[in-house]
């Protein structure tokens, strides 16, 4: 314990220097700092295999090579300060068991739940000691609610008897049952002429003519104690509803019994003042349960959609940079070989597509790199530089030997460059080629289904006067 203790100190105070000594300023510059513990050599190391998005996203202030080594550090001094405060909490988890373990134990107790209320249940460990034997269980208890006094269960049988008054005033005609049982009260009832009510208490409409006033006996029954109250129930002759004066209606409709020569004149008023509106039919609207599967849509489908469209927008772009590739590597060459010097073919190129996006307000992909390359230059870096950093933003490898071959050029001044780019351009004009071909194809595809359909049209038309003799 005391070793685990001083480890931990340590590692506190490790941290506290590595934070002063780096002065931070930003929170991952904090985690950077807490990473200086790592030798060089293994930063170096790693900084040329760690991806440089992430690096510069983190230290946008710092070159490409700073940021790597920094961005191997921050990963480092999170995990190192990670590891400090978990087994800090551990050890002070640890720390307050052993001390909760010496207090005496209280007597427990688990509260019952009042009387009306559900049974509870907790789930509770148990820890057996005898001598040094201990045993150990996890055990879900059931607390039961409080048993009812005499006071609760006169309130509870009040309350079962209103209920059974109301259900007898306002609903009985229409359920013609006995009640069912109310709660933890046990309801039985019997009618007090069974020539009104049997005792299932169906009440017997046929035998019903003039009004009748009739009781019924209600046994209520609750833990053990019993009260007897009489309801008194009057019956006028029954009536026929208005669902059943419907059914009759639709029954004589379906014998016929509305049809005439020429038409069916549906009815708009019965012998018993009844009315009917007759409406032609909608058409049954979509409930909430239908749309169950759009609301799982909604949330996946735009994402998905837009992640489609920018992988579209990618392969649209890489495809307007291979048209235009043959033709600025031909213009390339021209320029060149009439004398230009690298740097002012690369100013006149751009020059010329400034004015013509002015001019048209259309973009290329591929020049605006090629802009990018010049506004770089100007800002200090080297000509190869921004060569190299064209290439990787495009990821092309026509693109990369390009720049390649010109900057080996710019450095050791290649007399055979022209040679170099006419390669590059005679197989910049079969990739073109092949893009070309591959499209046509992909075309005739595409139209092979719309042909199919025509195909059918037409064998329909000729067909159709055989079919029509055929049929007469």
């Amino acid at each position: 314990m005391r070793i685990l203790f001083f480890f931990l100190a340590a590692g506190w105070l490790g941290l506290f220097v590595l934070c002063l000594r780096g002065k931070p300023h930003t929170l991952p510059e904090v985690f950077s700092a807490l990473g200086g513990f790592l030798p060089r050599r293994f930063v170096r190391k790693r900084a040329g295999r760690t991806r440089g998005e992430m690096a510069v996203t983190l230290f946008p202030e710092q070159d490409p090579e700073s940021a790597a080594r920094l961005y191997v550090r921050f990963w480092w001094g999170l995990w190192y300060c990670g590891l400090i405060i978990c087994c800090s909490l551990c050890l002070g988890a640890f720390w307050y068991s052993e001390q909760a373990a010496q207090r005496p134990q209280p007597e427990i107790s688990l509260e019952r739940p009042a009387f009306g209320t559900e049974d509870q249940s907790v789930l509770l460990e148990v820890a057996a000691e005898e001598g040094a034997e201990v045993v150990t269980d996890r055990v879900q208890v059931r607390i039961p609610a409080r048993a009812p006094d005499a006071a609760d269960v006169e309130r509870l049988l009040d309350e079962a008897e209103q209920k059974v008054r109301r259900y007898f005033e306002a609903r009985y005609l229409h359920t013609e049952t006995w009640p069912e049982d109310i709660e933890e009260v046990q309801i039985f009832c019997t009618p007090a002429e069974d020539r009104w009510i049997d005792a299932q208490g169906t009440v017997l409409w046929k035998q019903i003519q003039v009004p009748v006033d009739t009781r019924i006996q209600v046994l209520l029954t609750a833990y053990g104690q019993e009260r007897t109250c009489r309801v008194d129930l009057h019956l006028d002759p029954r009536q026929e509803t208005l669902q059943e004066k419907t059914e009759h209606m639709l029954d004589r409709l379906e014998q016929g019994a509305y049809v005439a020569e020429d038409r069916v004149l549906l009815p708009t008023e019965d012998e018993q003042g009844v009315r009917y509106t007759w409406n032609p039919a909608q058409k049954q609207r979509t409930g909430p349960e239908e749309y169950v599967v759009l609301a799982f849509l909604l949330p996946v489908l735009p994402p998905a959609l837009y992640r489609y469209r920018i992988r579209q927008k990618a392969v649209e772009r890489r495809k307007l940079i291979y048209r235009s590739y043959p033709d600025m590597l031909n213009r390339f060459m021209i320029l060149l070989g009439a004398g230009m010097s690298m740097m002012r073919v690369w100013e006149k190129m751009d020059a010329d597509y400034r004015a013509k996006k002015k001019k048209d307000h259309k973009t290329d992909p591929l020049l605006e790199e090629m802009l990018r390359v010049e506004n770089r230059i100007r800002t200090g870096y080297s000509f190869a530089e921004a060569l190299r950093i064209m290439a990787e933003s495009l990821k092309i490898r026509e693109i990369r030997q390009f720049a390649a071959i010109l900057s080996a050029s710019w450095k050791r001044g290649d007399e055979h460059v022209l040679l170099h780019l006419q390669e590059l351009h005679d197989r910049s004009w079969d990739i073109r080629k092949n893009q070309a071909r591959k499209a046509s194809e992909e075309a005739d595809t595409k139209l092979l289904l719309p042909l199919m359909m025509m195909l059918i049209v037409v064998i329909i038309i000729v067909l159709s006067p055989a079919l029509m003799t055929m049929t007469v």
